[in-house]
């Protein structure tokens, strides 16, 4: 809306990219929202967490006259560039700060999420009693927009001081705010919602009425189970819908036993868990309903024809207003920026991106991949190109010498056992079995796991404390290493690096001349890296990564702790350092709108093939493999994709256009 009034706008985006571009219908090959919301900026790519970077932002704060952030309330101090610091620098700037409960209060800390706020202030009870239907969160976001509005307001009006007073301020915007004084134009034709928002959302009843629950359900059972350690009305025996269904049944009775907000707030904060009071609409006091005037425009989509965005809501008598351009690709200002406003020199925009400070520069959303189809269209000129080739080829991967003599006597021992002798020349010992072991086994180091993936397989043998006696384990291998053994796929029922003799496992295996391949989530790439030199080029790692940007990597695996898809392929390049030899893999399962498994949606993640390519190729990774989501066949445990599955996938594809 600044850049629709006028305003030179510069967003900063981060390495990984903004989520929203991934948002939308997709026209000439690039979804919609992004574009909507960010026509007419500029853009550079800084990471804000690279040393030097906060000493960047301080001297374009120098330059600025207004700087908007969305984080939660304490991440801009904790970087160095909370208000004070900036003001420090520049007593004129005016800043706005947009969070979900205001910067200030005693629900600051939470988490909030549009649906959140939706229920909070009883836009979603308003939907429902209009329409008489279920709790469901809005297909807009109501709470987002208004915000943002409000934000707008509140920088027209700080700017108008700041000409009589000359003096900057901070101005705090809560969502919560911002929703409850404007009931948004949406209300006189909302349709009902049958899904809800990117989270997966539910509505439960407790004593104190009905509240939203950010988190799909196997999430909410784990952190009920193991946070307040309700008992787990199901036994291993018990069949997998069945389970789920009992554990349901003890979160909706947990739910409502909670008699007052207060124990659903204890409760909710116990188990780490965003939520929201469903409210009557007259909870609300003194919402005002607001009719939004705006039109549609056509802007050049940058590949020779127009997409359409919503065009400014402003009309002056004596002045011009609206989109004045296309949204801008990740970094494609970092040079004009930096030269216009700060005076930096070529040296110093190639110095800062040398720091790793300054990314992305002039990078495209859409990165064309070469299609392995000879009848494939042409890629775009001077678009970049991403060799694919089949480089892994894993039906040979174990014919190593000695495996195909030991597996053929071992068939002709079996051949002549059921013959009752063999041929005459042959030498078979009816009572003497061949020394023969698996060619190869995937060994399951251990069961713990620092991801919490919601649609995890192993979800019920994850973290419970069973451990192998390592000196036994090894014996086993040994044993079987003499009988024929070549190869150990290294796996975990959870990480195999966080086995406590993790190395000490992985050397005496290739002291016994095994192939060893590590199949890791990359959080202990660290630790593979350092035993990478007693490996060799038979040997490989692959690293379950499965997204092309830190955001769905996030709401993919949930992990533990603050692992980050970026953090994880940086260390790639350290392994292959340490043994130039070793194939080090990164592995997609691509996902869709509509995969489904074990009562969880899974995170949609087709759109980011093309981003995952160029993040394997940037980290010197020596390929990246793709396989479709599975599921099991519930009569013969087969992996297959289900009929409404492959309907969707279809869908996604066509509503993409990605390969």
């Amino acid at each position: 809306m600044l850049c629709d009034l006028g305003a030179d706008v510069v967003k900063i985006e981060p390495p990984d990219g903004d989520v929203t571009r991934l948002w939308g219908k997709v026209i000439a090959g690039l979804p919609g929202y992004y574009h909507q919301q960010n026509a007419g900026k500029r853009n550079i790519c800084v990471d804000l967490r690279a040393p030097g970077a906060r000493e960047l932002m301080l001297e374009m704060a120098a330059e600025a006259d207004i700087v908007i952030e969305n984080y939660r309330p304490d991440v801009m101090d904790r970087l160095g560039l909370g208000y004070d610091d900036l003001s420090a620098v520049n007593p004129e700037l005016i800043m706005l700060s947009i969070s979900g409960f205001g910067r200030n209060g005693p629900e600051s800390h939470r988490a909030a999420y549009a649906p959140i706020v939706h229920a909070e202030t009883g836009l979603m009870a308003r939907q429902a009693q209009r329409w008489d239907i279920p709790f469901s969160d809005l297909p807009l976001s109501v709470a987002d927009t208004n915000a943002s509005l409000h934000g707008l307001v509140g920088l027209l009006a700080a700017v108008i001081q700041r000409h009589s007073t000359g003096q900057g301020q901070h101005i705090d915007i809560a969502m919560m705010d911002a929703t409850i004084a404007t009931d948004d134009q949406t209300h006189y034709a909302i349709e009902a919602a049958g899904g809800s928002g990117p989270l997966p959302n539910e509505t439960w009843e407790t004593g104190a009425g009905p509240v939203l629950v950010s988190a799909d359900i196997r999430y909410f059972w784990k952190q009920l189970s193991t946070c307040l350690d309700v008992a787990d009305p199901a036994t291993p025996e018990t069949p997998f819908k069945e389970k789920i269904a009992l554990r349901r049944a003890c979160i909706k009775a947990y739910m409502s036993q909670l008699d007052s907000l207060e124990a659903v707030e204890a409760g909710m904060a116990k188990m780490n868990l965003a939520w929201g009071e469903v409210r009557d609409p007259t909870d609300i006091v003194n919402q005002v309903t607001v009719k939004h005037r705006g039109v549609i425009t056509q802007v050049d989509d940058r590949q020779g024809g127009t997409r359409p965005v919503t065009q400014s809501p402003y009309r002056f008598s004596k002045a011009k207003s609206g989109v004045r351009g296309p949204a801008p690709y990740r970094g494609e200002h970092n040079h004009e920026v930096l030269v216009q406003w700060l005076g930096k020199s070529d040296q110093d925009i190639e110095a800062l991106g040398v720091q790793k400070i300054l990314q992305e520069t002039g990078v495209s959303d859409k990165i064309t991949l070469t299609d392995l189809d000879a009848t494939a269209a042409s890629a775009e000129d001077g678009a970049e190109q991403l060799e694919l080739e089949s480089i892994h080829d894993f039906a040979t991967k174990l014919t190593l010498p000695g495996s195909k003599d030991a597996l053929e006597h071992y068939v002709n021992w079996q051949i002549a056992l059921r013959a009752g002798g063999a041929p005459d020349g042959v030498d078979f010992d009816p009572d003497k079995v061949p020394d023969f072991a698996p060619l190869s086994i995937n060994l399951d180091l251990t069961t713990a796991c620092n991801y919490q993936c919601d649609h995890c397989v192993d979800l019920d043998i994850l973290n419970t404390g069973i451990r192998y006696e390592h000196d036994k384990l090894m014996s086993s291998i040994e044993l079987m290493a003499k009988r024929g053994l070549k190869s150990v796929i290294v796996i975990g029922g959870g990480e195999p690096t966080l086995y406590p003799k993790f190395a000490e496992a992985i050397r005496f295996m290739k002291e016994l001349k095994l192939q060893v391949a590590i199949v890791s989530n990359g959080t202990g790439n660290k630790k593979i890296a350092e035993v990478a030199d007693c490996m060799d080029s038979q040997d490989w790692v692959r690293l379950s990564l499965d997204s092309g940007t830190d955001p769905t990597f996030q709401a993919m695996h949930n992990p533990r702790k603050d692992f980050k898809l970026e953090d994880i392929c940086a260390v790639v390049p350290s392994i292959k350092a340490a043994n130039p030899d070793l194939t080090v893999g990164f592995s997609y399962i691509v996902t869709w709108q509509g995969a489904f498994i074990n009562d969880t949606n899974i995170v949609e993640n087709l759109h980011e093939i093309a981003r995952a390519a160029k993040l394997a190729k940037d980290n010197e990774f020596s390929y990246i493999s793709f396989k479709p989501f599975l599921t099991r066949d519930e009569l013969n445990n087969a992996e297959v994709i289900d009929i409404k599955a492959q309907e969707n996938l279809a869908n996604t594809i066509e509503r993409y256009s990605v390969l």
